[in-house]
C-alpha cells in the first residue's frame, strides 16, 4: 500500500515539473518512461551494453535537470550522446526528438553560432534519414544561415554541399540552383575564381540537374574553367596557353560584372607573358621586367617560386652592372 502511494507520488511530481517545463524530454508517453526507467525494478545483469548506457544516460540528464534545472546547459552533452546511441540503432524518430530539445537549450543559453548551426546540420541529417526532405532542407537553410553570420565559409561550403546535396535530384530545381549560386559564391571567396572545386561543383550541378537545365553562362563558366586546368595539367601554370585561358575566362567574368575577379585573372595573364617573356633574350628595359616578376614570384611562393625569384634579381643586377660599365667607356 505504502509502496503504491509513494509511486502515486513519484509520478504526480513528474507530472508537476513536466507542467511547467518549458524544455520537456521528448517522448511519446512520459508516463510509461518514467516507471519503467525509474520507478520498475530492473535486473542490469541481463539488459545489452547499449540497453545499459541508454538507462545511464537518462537518469543521468534526469540528475542534471534535477540539479541545474531543465534549461541547463550540462544536459547538451549527455543527451546529444542519447542522440548518437538513437541514431546509431536506426531509432531516428526518437533521436530527432531529443535533438531538437538539445537546440532548444542551446538557443536558451546563448551558445556559440558554429555550434549551433553543427546542431541544425546533426538534425537534417536524421531528418533526411525519415525520408522528411522538406525538414531537412530547413535545418540546413538554418545552419547555413548561422555560418554565413559569422562569416565561417569553409563550414558553409560543407553545409551547403550537403543542402544541395538532399535537394538536388528530387525535383525542387528552383530551390537547388539558388543553393549553387551561393556555393559558388562561396568557393569563390575560399579558392578563388579558378578552383578546381568550383569546377568539380559545376560538374555535379550539371550530372545532378541535367546540363539542359542549366543556364548558358554556367556551362560556359564551366568550359573555359575545364580548359584552363587541362593547359595546367598537360602544359604548366605558367605556360603561354595558360595566359590565354585566363584572358578568357577574366573576359567571361567582365561580362558577369565580377570585375575585381576579371582584374585579377588579367593580371595574372599578364604576369605569366612577362615571365616568359623574360626567360629570353636579353632587351633594353629587362631589368625592370625581371623585378616585376620576382616580385610576383615572391608574392605568389609556390614550389620553387622564390628561387626563381632570387635568381632574376641576380640576373637583373648583372645585366644593370653590365650596361653601366659599357657607359663609362
Amino acid at each position: 500500500m505504502f509502496l503504491g502511494y509513494g509511486i502515486a507520488i513519484a509520478i504526480i511530481i513528474e507530472w508537476w515539473r513536466r507542467r511547467k517545463d518549458r524544455f520537456k524530454d521528448p517522448t511519446a508517453s512520459w508516463m510509461t518512461d518514467f516507471v519503467r526507467d525509474e520507478l520498475l525494478p530492473v535486473d542490469e545483469s541481463k539488459l545489452s551494453p547499449e540497453a545499459k548506457y541508454e538507462r545511464s544516460l537518462k537518469r543521468y540528464n534526469r540528475q542534471w535537470r534535477d540539479k541545474y534545472g531543465s534549461e541547463s546547459i550540462y544536459r547538451v552533452t549527455t543527451i546529444a550522446n542519447l542522440v548518437e546511441l538513437y541514431f546509431s540503432q536506426r531509432r531516428y524518430y526518437e533521436a530527432r526528438g531529443w535533438q531538437g530539445l538539445v537546440i532548444q537549450i542551446m538557443e536558451f543559453n546563448g551558445v556559440e553560432e558554429d555550434k549551433l548551426a553543427s546542431a541544425y546540420e546533426k538534425l537534417a541529417v536524421l531528418e533526411l534519414h525519415m525520408g522528411r526532405i522538406i525538414e531537412a532542407s530547413l535545418s540546413h537553410r538554418k545552419a547555413a544561415v548561422i555560418y554565413r553570420s559569422v562569416q565561417n565559409f569553409r563550414a558553409l561550403s560543407q553545409c551547403l554541399i550537403s543542402h544541395f546535396d538532399t535537394i538536388a535530384n528530387r525535383d525542387m530545381y528552383d530551390e537547388a540552383m539558388a543553393i549553387s549560386c551561393e556555393l559558388i559564391e562561396v568557393f569563390e571567396i575560399l579558392y578563388g575564381p579558378t578552383s578546381r572545386q568550383l569546377e568539380n561543383h559545376l560538374l555535379q550541378a550539371e550530372a545532378s540537374l541535367g546540363r539542359d537545365k542549366i543556364p548558358a553562362h554556367r556551362r560556359q563558366m564551366l568550359q573555359l574553367l575545364i580548359s584552363l586546368h587541362i593547359s595546367e595539367d598537360a602544359l604548366g601554370k605558367d605556360h603561354y596557353a595558360v595566359a590565354g585561358d585566363l584572358r578568357r575566362l577574366s573576359a567571361f567574368f567582365a561580362t558577369q560584372g565580377k570585375i575585381i575577379a576579371a582584374a585579377d585573372l588579367a593580371e595574372r595573364s599578364r604576369k605569366i607573358m612577362l615571365l616568359n617573356k623574360v626567360d629570353g633574350v636579353d632587351y633594353p628595359g629587362i631589368e625592370r621586367d625581371l623585378l616585376e616578376v620576382a616580385d610576383w614570384l615572391e608574392q605568389r611562393n609556390q614550389n620553387a617560386d622564390r628561387t626563381v625569384a632570387f635568381h632574376m634579381r641576380k640576373r637583373a643586377d648583372r645585366i644593370a652592372e653590365k650596361r653601366f660599365s659599357k657607359g663609362k667607356r
